[in-house]
């Protein structure tokens, strides 16, 4: 078993949620399959300590913006450790947020490369690197009660961005799981809800792996507009946190 411990920069009880997260070995067949990719690796990575356990969350806790992304990619961040690092789903969405703001650097290729995430927090629906991205629903609703604990956490979020389908739905169940109401909205890039009263505006966009950017179901110029809706929506002043949620 390939054991981890978290020893990143979120303190406190965010701290101790990665702690936990780390250590999950809650779904045997996704243990399995993302400690196989660590030993077997890719070629191009075969000197890579890769890091083969489920990825915690990275940036600021008091950030306005909540990224929330399907899972780890297997060679990028089950290798690097790091949310969306390393891989070519990590080199899109750093650009587009380089380009919004929302980074130091248009990379992200390993942990210590001096990448500064302002202003946003990134997680995800799973944790651990699924075969062929698919998660099933018993995956899902076992990892889910880490987003849940995140979302109460995240006490000065305005505006979430669900990354594909999955990302979306699972955001939702938590959120309603936590609210006590259910959302009944479905998902569409460049969609994006209000919530209600005291609640993060939610924006949606495709998932910017390789079989949405390679086709170009999802282009840099699709991506900076929701970026950019989501840097105007800041601007107002007026809109509330997530308070309803974090209470």
């Amino acid at each position: 078993m390939n054991k981890r411990s978290y020893k990143g920069d979120l303190v406190n009880s965010l701290g101790k949620v990665q702690q936990r997260i780390v250590k999950c070995e809650a779904c045997t067949r996704l243990v399995e399959f993302r400690e196989r990719i660590a030993i077997e690796k890719r070629a191009s990575f075969a000197d890579w300590d890769y890091w083969g356990a489920p990825v915690p969350s990275t940036g600021d806790p008091i950030a306005e913006v909540l990224i929330v992304g399907l899972a780890p990619g297997a060679h990028g961040a089950n290798r690097t450790g790091r949310m969306f690092t390393g891989d070519p789903s990590a080199s899109f969405l750093t650009s587009a947020l380089f380009r919004a703001g929302f980074t130091s650097s248009p990379r992200s290729d390993f942990k210590g490369d001096g990448l500064e995430l302002k202003n946003i927090f990134i997680t995800s629906a799973l944790r651990c690197v699924p075969p062929n991205d698919r998660a099933t629903m018993e995956e899902q609703n076992n990892c889910r009660h880490f987003l849940t604990e995140e979302l109460k956490l995240l006490k000065h979020v305005k505006a979430i961005l669900a990354l594909g389908k999955v990302a979306f739905e699972n955001l939702t169940k938590a959120i309603s799981a936590i609210s006590g109401q259910t959302l009944r909205i479905k998902f569409g890039h460049g969609c994006v809800f209000d919530l209600g009263e005291n609640m993060p505006r939610l924006f949606c966009s495709y998932h910017p792996s390789p079989r949405n950017t390679n086709t170009g179901r999802l282009t840099a110029n699709k991506m900076d507009s929701v970026l950019l809706e989501i840097n105007e929506f800041l601007s107002d002043s007026d809109n509330p946190s997530m308070l309803s949620l974090s209470s």
